[in-house]
């Protein structure tokens, strides 16, 4: 790395923003922390994990301070990154923890902002490191923390892109630890059935119809169904106060992972409804709901009240940074089905906040959003 000894003063004070900043976003559902703990100590020994880590940083701060100034740092500790990468995976003897993390470090990066197409080699990149390193043979806790913010990007960029995920969804339990009951473990085991209607969701039209569809579509509903059911209480959001006079109820959480699972779950229910009555009337309930108007007005009224969690999660000032970075795609969805006008603006325009404080980008999921307003609903935005 040139001229470390002389960064030294800026490269500690970057391994410290992103142990109070993105390090505390990826480990969202990871109550051990690894990223701010186990990533920040191996930064001291792996050239490679600080300056991903500086150039993750430092990226963030070109959203919150001067970009000007911190643009260029950004850059030239990602172009390090970059080439400190090449150099350890054409070692022979390389750490499969230190390059996933590292990887994923760096995807981090580029979703900051706009989605890139590195953003999508980088996933790319983290999903043949697993492949190399036998995802279900690896016990380390940082691998394991590793792969679930993969994981969370690999759902993100499927529903961005609308097509199912890279890495399939058969080995992700192998991952979960066999008795963990923590909002994180309980998080990232919603975060699998979230994957697994995904990629049922964004199936070919031509698998779309068939039996075995049909049957992966009931066990994945009963198995959220089954998730929720056993969901502790204090992880369904503690209602504080009325409702507004936006029939919002103000939720508070006891923990950053309880949130994630909750907005996960309720987003997996809508894209369940969806898939479910596109495999069995091949239409989306955003264009029409078919049947009787009993059951118009039943499948309406879950769609809504699954839009209406989500918002109320999201607009009543408990949900932490890391979380909010988790409802961008929650979000989207809720405002498909949220029937006012007003609250849908609430809604786009939190979205459009998240970029602008934490350079999240979200510029085309409120387009696209609005868009379908338009289209779909004859909302003039």
């Amino acid at each position: 790395m040139p001229n470390m000894r002389r960064k030294t003063g800026q490269a500690l004070e970057l391994l410290r923003i992103f142990q109070h900043g993105p390090g505390t976003w990826m480990d969202v559902m990871d109550h051990a922390m690894n990223f701010q703990r186990e990533v920040v100590k191996g930064a001291f020994s792996s050239q490679l994990l600080q300056c991903a880590i500086c150039a993750l940083s430092a990226k963030h701060m070109s959203f919150i301070a001067e970009k000007f100034v911190w643009d260029p740092v950004a850059s030239s500790y990602y172009g390090e990154s970059l080439k400190l990468l090449i150099k350890e995976i054409s070692q022979p003897y390389i750490s499969h923890d230190i390059l996933l993390a590292a990887t994923i470090l760096l995807s981090s990066y580029e979703l900051l902002s706009n989605l890139s197409p590195d953003h999508e080699k980088h996933l790319f990149g983290a999903r043949t490191i697993m492949q190399a390193g036998d995802l279900k043979k690896n016990e380390s806790s940082l691998y394991r923390a590793s792969f679930w913010v993969y994981a969370r990007q690999d759902v993100a960029l499927a529903l961005v892109n609308e097509c199912p995920t890279l890495t399939p969804t058969c080995d992700w339990d192998t991952m979960l630890p066999g008795d963990g009951i923590g909002e994180d473990t309980t998080a990232n085991r919603m975060l699998c059935l979230l994957a697994r209607v995904i990629n049922l969701k964004f199936t070919t039209a031509s698998t779309m119809g068939s039996t075995g569809q049909g049957q992966k579509l009931t066990k994945v509903s009963v198995d959220i169904d089954h998730w929720w059911d056993n969901l502790a209480l204090t992880s369904r959001g503690v209602i504080v106060g009325d409702r507004s006079a936006d029939g919002l109820s103000q939720t508070w959480f006891c923990a950053p992972a309880a949130a994630a699972g909750f907005l996960y779950y309720h987003l997996a229910s809508i894209l369940l409804i969806e898939t479910t009555q596109r495999y069995h009337h091949s239409v989306e309930p955003l264009v029409e709901i078919p049947g009787s108007p009993e059951h118009q007005s039943v499948l309406k009224n879950k769609l809504f009240f699954h839009a209406q969690s989500i918002a109320s999660a999201c607009l009543t000032g408990f949900l932490p940074d890391g979380v909010q970075f988790i409802a961008v795609n929650p979000l989207f969805y809720a405002a498909r089905y949220i029937r006012s006008l007003a609250l849908k603006t609430k809604l786009w325009a939190m979205l459009n906040g998240i970029e602008a404080r934490l350079g999240f980008h979200t510029k085309s999921r409120v387009a696209q959003s609005q868009l379908e307003a338009q289209q779909f609903h004859g909302t003039d935005v």
